[in-house]
């Protein structure tokens, strides 16, 4: 593949500035993010959470002194909040309900978070081309494995076009698929220069999705800037931990960036904690907070500026928003005996605790997320943020340069198919394609310095599969 590049690399926006553009978006959209060419078919609401003076004028059972509209908004978004409540307090896991308070926290961070975020940052979204079009409503919906590629590539393979367009549709159609994308880094150097073996997971090149889990931890130290800036750190182990550079004044959408980072992370760890829209949102608020503070990594970054990242411990945040004080009091639950890091079950954690306690955790909830919303818009949405999401964490924690993107197997030998002008031919042999994608994944890409000839020719003799170079009438 080509060379990683950031994705977006906006310049820091000023507040004036920053306040100016959100007026602009919530007066054009509303309180809804925008994909563009999805907008028909689906669109993602953001929070618009009540004052306090609201709150004041709130009554559950009329309007009140409030709009009729506004008091409806209020109503939803306080349902919404006491099931994401029940959800995490019904727990099968402890550690939800004993920092409840922590974990409505995170909620809040996430949400305040992706109203900010969506005034600049760009959402990953590439639709199927038309060729595929009904690939999201087909068995494997987006999550394509190695066998769904094959069918896919028979697919192309059937339609009247010259193969280099067959090509083109194959990799628009896996564009930003997670079971088809890799990515590491070359070398943690930063990382290395901290003794730290979370390089060691971030520098094996891995299918997207079982990169999640490195991805999304990463935030911790990526939001560390906002902890160490506004005091809400210590240094635990009696060491001297200097800083090398001077910290720098965030606005405001970009301290929220730096809370949504660590909220990410922790609500990622969950399963039916939370919704699956939730799920959803904390990757695409994750991937847009990437982009916010790309430009301030690259005027202070924790593994430059601290002389022992491991020495700092980071505080578990406690709730603020009105609106959630409210539900605890409404529960009478004090919120502030229910504050710790999930998994941990403490209030101060460095973030490499943190990354070990949830890797694994945030592998395994994201490949049941990607099972019960691989036929969904959101799910897709979701799944092309989560490619944009590890690479650019990589990218944040080391450099563009150390970034290293590859294809599946699977998907670079369809290139050398059409490449070499062949396509898939009508199959005599129904189990063929199925052996094909066996094949294929015990190859490995070790298989692919061989000619395009040889590996047809096994292909043939082994799983009796047909090319062709006849294009279909």
């Amino acid at each position: 593949m080509g060379r990683y590049q950031f994705p977006v690399k906006w310049h820091r926006f000023k507040k004036e500035e920053f306040d100016r553009k959100k007026a602009e978006y919530n007066a054009k959209y509303g309180y809804t993010v925008h994909f563009p060419g999805l907008s028909d078919v689906f669109h993602l609401g953001l929070d618009n959470p009540p004052t306090e003076a609201e709150l004041a004028k709130y009554r559950s059972d009329r309007p009140g002194e409030l709009s009729v509209r506004r008091w409806e908004e209020i109503k939803q978004y306080k349902w919404k909040k006491k099931q994401s409540f029940l959800r995490m307090m019904s727990s099968p896991t402890p550690t939800w309900a004993q920092n409840i308070g922590t974990a409505m926290t995170f909620l809040d961070d996430m949400n305040d978070a992706l109203g900010t975020a969506a005034v600049i940052a760009r959402f990953a979204m590439y639709m199927f081309p038309k060729a595929l079009g009904k690939v999201l409503y087909g068995p494997a919906g987006w999550a394509l494995l190695v066998a769904d590629i094959c069918n896919i590539a028979m697919t192309l393979s059937r339609l009247p076009l010259k193969v280099v367009n067959l090509k083109a549709n194959l990799h628009k159609g896996l564009g930003l698929n997670p079971f088809s994308k890799k990515a590491a880094v070359a070398r943690a150097k930063k990382l290395a220069r901290h003794s730290l073996s979370a390089g060691e997971a971030i520098e094996l090149l891995q299918v997207t999705d079982n990169a999640m889990g490195a991805g999304l931890c990463l935030g911790p130290i990526v939001g560390m800037l906002q902890d160490v800036a506004f005091g809400m750190y210590r240094i635990a182990t009696g060491k001297r931990v200097d800083i090398s550079s001077p910290l720098i004044e965030l606005a405001l959408h970009e301290a929220k960036a730096h809370k949504a980072m660590k909220a990410a992370q922790q609500l990622s760890t969950g399963g039916q904690e939370l919704s699956d829209e939730d799920h959803c949102k904390a990757i695409i608020t994750a991937n847009a907070c990437t982009q916010i503070l790309y430009p301030i990594n690259q005027l202070w970054h924790p593994l430059d500026a601290l002389s022992d990242v491991s020495a700092v411990e980071l505080r578990a945040p406690w709730p603020t928003d009105p609106s959630t004080l409210e539900l605890f009091r409404e529960e009478r639950i004090n919120p502030y005996e229910h504050l710790g890091f999930l998994h941990l079950d403490k209030q101060y954690a460095n973030p490499f605790e943190i990354w070990d306690a949830s890797v694994d955790k945030i592998n395994h909830s994201i490949t049941g997320l990607w099972t019960r919303q691989k036929h969904t818009y959101l799910g897709l949405v979701a799944s092309q943020s989560s490619v944009e999401l590890v690479q650019n964490s990589y990218s944040l924690i080391e450099d563009e340069d150390s970034v290293v993107l590859d294809y599946s197997t699977a998907e670079k030998l369809f290139h050398k198919m059409f490449d070499n002008g062949w396509r898939l031919a009508e199959q005599d042999d129904p189990n063929a394609l199925a052996c094909m994608a066996q094949t294929i994944e015990k190859w490995g890409d070790r298989y692919l310095a061989y000619k395009w000839e040889q590996l047809q020719s096994w292909l043939t003799r082994d799983c009796n599969v047909k090319f062709t170079r006849e294009i279909p009438q």
